[in-house]
């Protein structure tokens, strides 16, 4: 019983291992990870009537 409960553990730490290599490849790659390819978020300026429009929204409930 104890064997193969370790034999469970090896296969899933190898799968999970495996697709943790998948995962942080692109991250490093594209900063995420380094923190060098962070900007900042681009601000979406909404004029009156669009911000208007959402509000209206609310009141039709």
């Amino acid at each position: 019983m104890r064997n193969v409960l370790w034999t469970i553990f090896a296969i899933v730490g190898g799968i999970m291992g495996f697709l943790m290599g998948y995962a942080t490849a692109p991250m490093i790659e594209s900063g995420v990870l380094t923190g060098q390819g962070a900007k900042r978020a681009t601000k979406i300026e909404a004029g009156k009537e669009l911000e208007q429009f959402y509000k209206d929204l609310y009141k039709e409930r």
